[in-house]
């Protein structure tokens, strides 16, 4: 099963996104796509990056007809704010909040949602880490 690890990070007032997609676990699959980014426009520091991130996810998983993901993630507004359990009060979360639930109805896409502690060594979040970071240099 494919996981998609994600990642935001902000410096130097730039917000940027990681994302890597493994056709399985980081440490036992092969990487099949991996990316990184600058946001523009309302960011709310790294969360905006996390949120990008993990809509690259979505569309790579439209464009290659993949309907079912792990989504990997260490900021815990990725899951909950699509799945509801916080509420999107600003212009920038409830933005990602429809989209990604359009995208997961329209698609009939299912996502399997698995946290991960930020910066404990999880191969797969250090990546994306890395990614985001390198966004931002």
């Amino acid at each position: 099963m494919i996981h998609a690890y994600v990642d935001g990070s902000f410096s130097n007032d730039k917000c940027g996104y990681g994302v890597v997609i493994c056709d399985g676990p980081y440490s036992l699959g092969s990487i099949l796509y991996s990316t990184n980014g600058v946001v523009e426009g309302e960011t709310h520091r790294q969360i905006g990056g996390e949120l990008k991130a993990a809509m690259v996810v979505i569309w790579w998983m439209i464009r290659n007809q993949i309907n079912e993901a792990t989504v990997v993630y260490d900021y815990d507004g990725i899951r909950k704010w699509v799945t509801g359990e916080w509420h999107a009060k600003k212009p920038m979360t409830r933005t990602y909040q429809i989209w990604m639930r359009n995208k997961i109805e329209e698609f009939k896409l299912l996502i399997y949602w698995q946290h991960v502690r930020g910066h404990t060594g999880h191969p797969g979040n250090e990546k994306a880490d890395q990614l985001a970071k390198e966004a931002t240099s």
